[in-house]
């Protein structure tokens, strides 16, 4: 029973996932699979409680991050002490 309803939440997120994507060009690079297996690996993955609004608002945050990681990772050191001047 717990696996069905964490497929179905899995399913729900990964569908999630691919509205954003289409929706905002910046998640065009995330890797769908792994915050999806990242996500699975969370023992008490009980979103029942909260709306369908916070779960968007979560996995937006969640892609956001992500995103950020992909496009810090390409930067030279010179581009990242920049960016963190620039962001104090």
């Amino acid at each position: 029973m717990k696996d069905e309803i964490q497929l179905g939440l899995l399913n729900k997120i990964s569908k999630i996932i691919d509205e954003l994507k289409a929706e905002y060009d910046i998640f065009e690079d995330v890797n769908k699979e792994k915050i999806l297996n990242e996500i699975s690996k969370i023992s008490s993955l009980n979103f029942n409680n909260i709306s369908d609004e916070e779960l968007v608002k979560r996995i937006k945050s969640i892609l956001a991050i992500e995103a950020m990681s992909g496009i810090l990772k390409d930067l030279s050191k010179e581009q990242i002490e920049i960016f963190n001047e620039d962001i104090k």
